[in-house]
């Protein structure tokens, strides 16, 4: 059986308590992961996502801020004994994009990802081969106007927990941003009022309603 310190990454960027969300900032949009985790005696004692930050700022917390203040304390981790079919589970029900690994000890093991579950069950899921459409909710998509600014789109991606939130003028699609477009534009002084049409991507792969979750992977 693959348990899960196999496809866990272990380089995973942690950071001290004394971390400032500015340094912060740089060290995460640098970083494969995007995710941070607070290490204390090698055991998890904060986590800190694209997600926490954005609502840091939101709530008006500075650069210059205490970074632990924003990191999410009561940590959600998995044992490294369990296995690969439970953690699937684990992150679709409780809507994760990544989750820490433990040893039986509580020491920190690494993060394990989202794409790590997907390469790990691509060619061996058939699921893989329907329809993406069939995974969509019916519930009405998330979209922000050209015109909002970014603290508008970033306030919306917080109250409905999404990191991808598309763009629309007159009704149509003409960009997105996600919340590491987001953190990297709050990186400079003053831009979290200014319109999301100067920042977003107007790149967008649009893929055919009968296209296979395999096809988009």
């Amino acid at each position: 059986m693959v348990t899960l310190d196999l496809l866990a990454k272990k380089d995973v960027l942690t950071l001290q308590k004394d971390a400032l969300v500015g340094e912060v900032l740089d060290k995460i949009a640098a970083h494969e992961y995007k995710t941070a985790v607070f290490l204390e005696d090698k055991k998890i004692i904060g986590i800190l996502t694209e997600s926490d930050l954005i609502n840091a700022f939101l709530k008006g917390f500075m650069h210059s801020d205490s970074a632990y203040r924003v990191a999410t304390k009561n940590v959600f981790y998995l044992q490294a004994n369990r296995s690969v079919e439970y953690a699937l589970d684990v992150l679709i029900s409780k809507n994760l994009k990544q989750v820490p690994i433990v040893k039986e000890n509580g020491e920190f093991v690494g993060l394990l990802t989202q794409d790590a579950l997907i390469d790990y069950f691509e060619g061996q899921n058939n699921k893989l081969k329907q329809k993406a459409i069939h995974l969509i909710s019916n519930h009405a998509v998330v979209c922000a106007n050209v015109k909002d600014t970014i603290r508008e789109c970033a306030s919306l991606m917080s109250t409905y927990k999404i990191g991808f939130l598309p763009i629309l003028e007159d009704g149509g699609l003409v960009g997105s941003i996600t919340d590491m477009d987001i953190l990297n534009i709050i990186k400079e002084p003053n831009t979290f009022d200014k319109e999301v049409s100067l920042f977003m991507s107007r790149d967008i792969v649009v893929v055919d309603e009968d296209a296979s979750v395999d096809e988009i992977l």
